[in-house]
């Protein structure tokens, strides 16, 4: 692949999976996977993704992460859920002490939010943070995530070290079987993940398994269903070579054209139909017009889920790309961009500064 291409594909695993836990769903699919029984006793219906706008600097560059605050189902309270995303190929050492920086900064929070409410000192109550690590390496994890782990001190002064469980995903260390058999869309698009860099026929394998289970989901999980396939699409898109691409691509179409079959054509402007029309046009008459339209398609998709219906102006200088790893990137900003007039005008003066 061409150069331009590479810093999305170092990028992927680490933005791509924080927006595919962006649902709150989603969170709750992992948590099912690490502790059903914690699970059970918190109330994902009435989740509150929080801001990251208050954590300093320095922790905002080591993370990446989702932080919820999520109610329990009986009595009063909440939970911090917080889910560190971890990608690199050697495992940390010092993931205890990261973690319990993180885990101050939250209570810190709350600590602040009492006091701008006045809420009396004999109210303040803390609620607890379940740290959940999503490893994603394939060196097997070996160490303990702990403070314990990397303080030198004799065995009398354990008792004086902060000490708290952490819930630890190792993808590559988990069974493919468990995984599918939670039936959850956020675990699904996991397997794949886990199978992206094997040979292309045991990824075409994992992504039959898979899409036949997506399509079997029921229909109070359709968020959660339209977020996986995206992700996946994106994920073949940056992780494999072209030439495979379509081969992939065509085991989860049959996925979405399940799904999104009863879309109204309405609901899209003229510049989107366009882009279809392209986009058919593209499959039939060559690979590289149709592959640019299909990219144009993904970042209306993607942005969609963030940013909201766009109006004709947008998917009218969207439809005018044509570069496409430029539209790739794009799909790829979205994860951290807040309108689509903030996507395109960063885009704008990136390639001007160019």
């Amino acid at each position: 692949m061409s150069d331009d291409r590479d810093p999305p594909h170092r990028e992927f695993a680490d933005r791509g999976t924080k927006w595919l836990l962006d649902l709150p769903e989603n969170v709750r699919g992992l948590l099912r996977l690490a502790q059903p029984d914690i699970a059970d006793l918190i109330d994902f219906d009435r989740a509150e993704k929080v801001d990251r706008s208050f954590i300093p600097d320095d922790l905002k560059k080591q993370e990446a992460d989702v932080v919820y605050r999520v109610p329990f189902r009986h009595g009063r309270g909440s939970v911090w859920i917080y889910v560190l995303l971890e990608h690199q190929s050697r495992p940390d050492r010092a993931m205890g002490f990261r973690l319990l920086c993180y885990m101050v900064e939250l209570w810190q929070v709350q600590y602040r939010e009492f006091e701008a409410e006045k809420v009396p000192i004999s109210r303040r109550k803390l609620s607890p943070v379940i740290p959940i690590v999503l490893y994603t390496g394939k060196r097997r994890w070996s160490h303990a995530i702990s403070l314990q782990a990397i303080m030198q001190s004799p065995q009398e002064l354990q008792a004086f070290m902060p000490n708290w469980e952490t819930l630890f995903v190792d993808l590559h260390q988990t069974p493919p079987e468990r995984l599918l058999k939670l039936r959850e869309a956020v675990l699904l698009a996991l397997r794949v993940l886990q199978s992206v860099d094997e040979p292309k026929d045991v990824l075409v394998a994992a992504l039959h398994e898979v899409a036949v289970l997506l399509d079997e989901l029921p229909s109070a999980a359709k968020r959660q269903l339209r977020k996986a396939l995206i992700y996946l699409y994106l994920l073949v898109r940056h992780k494999r070579d072209a030439e495979e691409q379509d081969e992939l691509f065509a085991v989860l179409d049959e996925a979405v054209e399940h799904h999104v079959r009863d879309r109204e054509e309405a609901k899209m402007t003229g510049a989107e139909v366009l882009i279809r029309q392209g986009e058919r046009k593209g499959r039939e008459e060559g690979r590289e017009e149709g592959a640019l339209a299909e990219a144009h398609t993904l970042l209306l998709e993607m942005g969609r889920k963030r940013l909201g219906e766009p109006d004709a102006d947008v998917v009218s200088r969207i439809s005018m790309l044509t570069n496409k790893a430029e539209i790739e990137d794009l799909c790829l900003n979205v994860l951290e961009t807040e309108s689509w007039q903030e996507l395109l005008s960063n885009f704008a003066t990136h390639n001007s500064s160019d």
